[in-house]
This record gives C-alpha cells, sequence and structure tokens, in this order.
C-alpha cells in the first residue's frame, strides 16, 4: 500500500512512499487490500481487507505520514469492510459475506453489520446472521459515512440485481444500522454512462470499484472517489468528481 500526497483534493497525486508492505506484515503476507484511513483521537488509523484470511486488519500512526505500525491479529472477521467511529469512541462497521448457503450458485455477496464499544474491539455482530440489505440486494466495497442521524452506505451493485448495471454505484440508508433501505434504483454512478472530466471531455470506463466519498468539515460529501477500468489497455487508476456538498434529507 503506498501514500501519495496532493495539495488539492482533485489531484495530481505525487508518490511518497510505501505506508504498508505485505513482505513485512505480520499476517497479510499475500495482500493488503482496499485500504481507507481515518483518525481516532490523535492516532491515524488505516483499516483493510488482509490476505489470504480475508480478514480486516488495522495499522495505527501517530502522523498521517507514517510509519504504520500494524495490528499483529485481524480485527474484524469481514471482508472489504466499511468502519465509522461514533463520537463516544465505539465503532460500527459493515462488510461482505458469502451465506453458507448459496442462492444462485454464485457467490452471494450479503452485508453484515459489526460493532464494539472501543475502535479495537472486540466486534460483535449486530442483530444476526442474515444479509443487512434488503431484498437479498448483494454489495462489493462499502464506504460508510454519518450524517441525517443515519449511516449511509455506498458500494457496488455485485450482481446488477439493484440497478441492471453490475457493480454500479448504490446507495442505501439505515436508521438504526440493522435495517437498511434502498435509497434509489437509479445508480450513483454506473460504467454504462460516460464520465465528465474537467476539461469538458467525456472518457467512457468499462468497470468500477472501490467507491468511497470524502466528507468536509461540516460533514457534507464533497466528492466521491472510485477506481476505474480504462476501456483502453492502460492500468487502472483513481477519479474523483465533485459533489456539491450533499446531506441526506430522507426521513
Amino acid at each position: 500500500m503506498i501514500r501519495a500526497t496532493s495539495k488539492s483534493l482533485f489531484g495530481p497525486y505525487h508518490f511518497q512512499g510505501v505506508a504498508l508492505d505485505p513482505s513485512r506484515h505480520p499476517w497479510a503476507t499475500q495482500a493488503i487490500h482496499n485500504p481507507k484511513i481515518t483518525k481516532v483521537g490523535n492516532k491515524y488509523l488505516i483499516y483493510h481487507l488482509g490476505i489470504p484470511q480475508w480478514k480486516t486488519g488495522f495499522a495505527l500512526a501517530d502522523s498521517i505520514e507514517g510509519p504504520w505500525t500494524p495490528v499483529p491479529y485481524p480485527v474484524i472477521s469481514t471482508n472489504n469492510p466499511a468502519l465509522l467511529i461514533r463520537p463516544d469512541g465505539s465503532a460500527y462497521a459493515v462488510g461482505k459475506f458469502k451465506p453458507k448457503v448459496p442462492r444462485d450458485g454464485k457467490w452471494d455477496a450479503n452485508m453484515q453489520a459489526f460493532e464494539a464499544s472501543n475502535f479495537m474491539g472486540p466486534y460483535k455482530l449486530v442483530h444476526d446472521t442474515l444479509n443487512r440489505l434488503p431484498g437479498n440486494f448483494e454489495l462489493e466495497d462499502p464506504t460508510i459515512w454519518w450524517a441525517n442521524n443515519q449511516y449511509n452506505v455506498i458500494c457496488t451493485d455485485w450482481e446488477a440485481k439493484v440497478t441492471g448495471v453490475q457493480k454500479s454505484v448504490v446507495y442505501y440508508t439505515s436508521k438504526d444500522g440493522v435495517n437498511y433501505q434502498l435509497f434509489s434504483q437509479i445508480a450513483i454512478w454506473s460504467q454504462s454512462d460516460p464520465v465528465p472530466m474537467q476539461n469538458g471531455e467525456t472518457i467512457q470506463v468499462k468497470g468500477i470499484e472501490r467507491p468511497q466519498v470524502f466528507t468536509n468539515e461540516k460533514g457534507e460529501v464533497a466528492a466521491l472517489l472510485v477506481s476505474v477500468h480504462p476501456a483502453e489497455d492502460i492500468p487502472t487508476y483513481i477519479i474523483i468528481r465533485p459533489v456539491k456538498d450533499f446531506v441526506p434529507k430522507n426521513k
């Protein structure tokens, strides 16, 4: 996992160094995957999917520049985590899991929720082992934030059961962290739509991964970030799209 910096949220970003290396990690020795970063008190926290265990790992630092110290064991037993630290220091997380009994012969990517009285755990499953998403919808790569007195989750539509477009970005909300509602069947971002660029041109991408939001100091969503697979034979990269200070108003 690398660190890059920019004077602007929208780039350009410049490589600064390696933050976490699987060859020197205590247990995520094959890959440190899908990282996100947050601040907890005076510490910075990276949480990520660790492979080969396919569970959530933590790494802590006193500075955003590191050095980062990995926690020597998986902290949450979930795949592709999204973590929310509450004001009282407790934590809530959602992640992907595969049920023991498949529904359609594919990887049924259901959502579980976890919580802990302290961000370091132990994390316990919220409510039961059922899918937290309505309609047995499926997800990949969730991210979470708190606004309008509710949990807000965006993720990709794993098997196109919501929007009809596989891995388009969809949005769910929950007032209690147990029961989630789909905000709209219209995708927030879909690879079937051209992406407008700052120079006025558009590009077409063939795949979307890892959606994340950037919230400003007022708690408004100011940008949406995704990793894209370009239509051409060039490496995957990140697109950052500005959002006009979004705060959910649903009841």
